[in-house]
């Protein structure tokens, strides 16, 4: 192993945590995490991106979104046309709790507008602890969280055209949370989730 590099040299960053990894199409690595330093006073975290260029670590650092639940894990996944998808819990409306989706089309410079990925309005002044997980196959992306809203849960639903639109919304336990998913070779669908 090569030695440890600060992912963070701002000395006003003091707390990053629930970061996610993936490889991008060009073999360079991304990473996400909730961050102290935001530009808003409204509660919750950022949202960092940045990534590597060749041995010298990740740089290029920046925010992509703002007003993020402060305690539950992100998702970040790169799709077979190199797509870059990142999923996360926010807090709308200073208490509704629910995931946003936002994917950059070219190749990290830009990220959309954050989507809602379903309407749970789950309104809750804490943190839940529990974050979001996609993946995909040939029908689309997939995604998997949980909610404790009026329909609590774990959930899934489906994106056929890189998540402007959410489909097939469906429980997937009533009692569980923390919800994973991923995907076969052959496209099947794999999910887990904690039942107590």
């Amino acid at each position: 192993w090569s030695a440890p590099k600060s992912l963070v040299s701002d000395t006003a960053g003091y707390d990053q945590r629930y970061y996610d990894v993936a490889l991008l199409a060009n073999g360079e690595a991304a990473v996400i995490w909730l961050d102290n330093r935001k530009t808003t006073a409204k509660e919750g975290s950022a949202l960092y991106y940045a990534y590597t260029s060749g041995n010298t670590g990740f740089g290029n650092e920046r925010i992509i979104g703002e007003g993020c639940c402060q305690c539950c894990r992100t998702d970040l996944f790169v799709d077979h046309q190199a797509n870059i998808h990142v999923l996360y819990r926010g807090i709308i409306k200073d208490s509704i709790r629910d995931m946003l989706h936002t994917v950059s089309v070219d190749g990290g410079k830009n990220f959309s507008t954050p989507q809602l990925i379903s309407d749970d309005n789950w309104v809750i002044k804490g943190c839940p602890h529990t974050g979001p997980s996609m993946t995909e196959n040939k029908d689309g992306i997939h995604f998997a969280w949980f909610t404790g809203g009026a329909n609590k849960g774990c959930f899934y639903t489906q994106s056929v055209d890189n998540g402007k639109n959410f489909i097939q919304h469906e429980r997937i336990s009533f009692t569980g949370s923390h919800p994973q998913i991923s995907s076969f070779p052959d496209g099947r669908l794999a999910a887990v989730w904690e039942e107590a």
